[in-house]
């Protein structure tokens, strides 16, 4: 079960190169992926974030990462939808649908993971937690050499 989070992170990193969006002109059906919006430049490389997110959930499994992915896809997704007349166009297609899914299915059920203090080795590190201190609740001085101060 607490792998669920972890499915759907994979969800929508295989989604995000799948068609977002299509178009019909003149009879011609085109289709636009998630990864072909991203390479358009400017703001858009941006949205690379979202494979990335969802394939870091799955590969670091916590709350914070499944709760994280799913909220940066969500958010992603309404940042770059298209407005205005660009949104009559176009129609959202199967890889759009799937992450957004996948994304609220991840938010949902990111409660099943293991609740973990620091997950990932990173962190530990950078929080200068190395694991290997005793906890035997007392505090340790390293600034004092049994020096007596008389």
């Amino acid at each position: 079960m607490q792998n669920i989070p972890r499915v759907f992170g994979v969800i929508i990193g295989i989604g995000f190169f799948l068609n977002w969006y299509s178009v019909d002109i003149l009879g011609t059906k085109m289709g636009f992926t998630g990864f072909a919006l991203a390479q358009t430049g400017g703001e858009r490389y941006l949205m690379f974030i979202i494979p990335l997110a969802g394939i870091f959930s799955a590969a670091q499994p916590g709350r914070g990462n499944h709760a994280g992915s799913a909220l940066l896809t969500a958010f992603f997704l309404w940042v770059f939808s298209p407005a205005g007349v660009a949104a009559d166009a176009l129609t959202k297609d199967v890889g759009w649908r799937l992450c957004a899914t996948a994304a609220s299915a991840q938010l949902g059920t990111c409660f099943m993971a293991p609740k973990e203090d620091v997950q990932s080795p990173l962190v530990k590190s950078m929080m200068g937690a190395t694991g290997n201190e005793p906890n035997d609740g007392k505090t340790q001085n390293s600034n004092t050499d049994d020096v007596s101060q008389d």
